[in-house]
């Protein structure tokens, strides 16, 4: 294993890790009248254990993958505002418009709660981590044995961790709502497939990097277009923006 290569990726991770404790922390604190469910660093242990796991599958097998960190690129970003562009209309264009407004209600809160940083930090770097580096890797190198190297499993396996990152969604959003709603289930597993697949491919066209700015990307113009919106008093609910 190539360790600097493990260590600079676990060190690409720390900052999701430790916005996303402490995300959770202030909502549970929220919720159970400031009593604690666990101490502070089991939490950051059991997800930095998981992303180290995830991290180490793609490091150990980035000889059979030939998978990379590459760089920015003008693609990566493109992608990026694309697949949000195109949530974004789903989203305010479609689902606002045809779910009760407490469910959107708790939707958003559930989503500022978790703040900005959290989901560009964590959703952007820490999850493609785990299901384009770590996972997409492990099933190309395991379905080669099968089928042989090819394009097609390249492509197999970037749908197959896309399901995977959209069903990983699906407990979140029961938890939120208390039930699972139809049409929620559908938007969630849809566009984070959407997300999944856009990064899937990034990552096998430009490395992580790439994937991990598409996904940056998806956070960042989601919560750039609320911003402007609430503004103009576009977007009206009760919910304060994180800053």
């Amino acid at each position: 294993m190539d360790g600097y290569l493990f260590l600079l990726i676990i060190a690409m991770a720390l900052p999701g890790v430790s916005f996303m404790i402490l995300s959770e922390r202030k909502i549970i604190k929220e919720r159970n009248s400031g009593e604690d469910e666990y101490p502070i660093y089991v939490g950051f242990l059991v997800h930095l254990l998981i992303v180290s796991l995830f991290a180490g599958i793609g490091v150990l097998l980035l000889d059979k993958t030939s998978f990379s960190l590459n760089e920015i690129n003008f693609i990566s970003i493109g992608v990026g505002v694309v697949v949000a562009v195109v949530h974004l209309l789903y989203y305010y264009g479609f689902l606002a418009k045809n779910v009760e407004k407490e469910v959107l209600l708790k939707i958003d809160t559930a989503r500022n709660q978790l703040g900005i940083l959290t989901r560009v930090f964590y959703g952007g770097v820490v999850e493609e981590i785990i299901f384009r580096w770590g996972l997409m890797s492990l099933v190309i190198w395991l379905g080669s044995f099968v089928f042989g190297a090819s394009d097609t499993l390249n492509w197999c396996a970037n749908v197959l961790a896309a399901v995977f990152f959209g069903l990983a969604h699906l407990p979140g959003a029961k938890q939120i709502l208390g039930k699972n709603i139809p049409i929620i289930t559908i938007y969630s597993m849809l566009m984070n497939f959407l997300v999944g697949i856009a990064c899937g491919w990034l990552f096998l066209n430009a490395g992580l990097i790439g994937a991990i700015v598409c996904h940056m990307l998806f956070h960042i113009v989601w919560y750039a277009y609320e911003r402007i919106m609430r503004k103009d008093n576009r977007i009206t609910n009760s919910i304060e923006l994180t800053k």
